[in-house]
Order: C-alpha cells, then sequence, then structure tokens
C-alpha cells in the first residue's frame, strides 16, 4: 500500500508479471476509489475516513460471503480486455472503521458498505467501493 501515495513508481520497480500497459506507474489523480476518501469527494458523497479505511473495508467485503460469490463469477470468466460489467458487493462491515454519508455531517462507525469490482483480462479491478450506512 505505500505505492498508493507515489506519482512515479520506476519502470524498474514495477510488477514485471503484470503486462507493461497495465503495471501501475503511480497515481496522476486519486481515481475513483479513493474519490469516497475524506478531503477528496465530491459534494454529495459517502467517504471513508482515510485511504487506510478504504482499503480494510474494501478486504472486508471482498472476503465477506457475498464478496467470495463475485469474485468466483469474476474467475469463471473469459473475457477479452473490456469487455466486461462491474459486480457490486453489498456486506456489513465489523471493526472501528469511520467515515460520512453523501450529505456530510460528523465521521460515524461504517455498518455497511459495497464496492464495485470487475476483471481486466486476468486482473481483479476495484472500480469503486464507498460505505452505505453507519450505526448511530
Amino acid at each position: 500500500t505505500t505505492d498508493w501515495g507515489r506519482t512515479n513508481v520506476r519502470v524498474a520497480d514495477r510488477n514485471p508479471n503484470v503486462a507493461a500497459d497495465l503495471q501501475w506507474p503511480g497515481r496522476k489523480d486519486v481515481g475513483h476509489t479513493f474519490r469516497h476518501v475524506d478531503g477528496t469527494a465530491t459534494a454529495g458523497k459517502s467517504t471513508y475516513a482515510d485511504e487506510n479505511t478504504a482499503i480494510n473495508v474494501t478486504m472486508q467485503l471482498l472476503n465477506s460471503q457475498d464478496g467470495q460469490t463475485k469474485l468466483a463469477t469474476l474467475q469463471n470468466q473469459n473475457l477479452a480486455l473490456y469487455d466486461n460489467n462491474t459486480l457490486r458487493i453489498t456486506a456489513n462491515v465489523t471493526g472501528p472503521w469511520q467515515g460520512k454519508s453523501g450529505s456530510g455531517g460528523p465521521c460515524r462507525r461504517i455498518r455497511q458498505a459495497r464496492c464495485e469490482i470487475m476483471k481486466l483480462g486476468d486482473l481483479l479491478w476495484v472500480h469503486s467501493t464507498y460505505p452505505t450506512q453507519f450505526h448511530n
């Protein structure tokens, strides 16, 4: 996760097992997933308190029953690059993870979140992730 904040990852430091056009060069922008992090979101988006929260909650979503079912669906797909649709995962969240609703207000503990995933070639792509419900 240390590469997420880097703006330029040297070619020598990129994963050589990934096709050159899909290697992570560093972010030029925060990307859609991180548009749901407090401080980067446009008005009306629900947000995670920080990038660490976004990553940890997304890992919970992928490991949930719904997540594992959707990942198995992706695994069985044999699609050409970009010839695919996103799959939506929704699951309850455990732990102290905080976020804000799209209407703003203070951070609250996240009850439920959602992510949208797709397959790009043989790679998993988390298109978006965001909190959907909060504890009172």
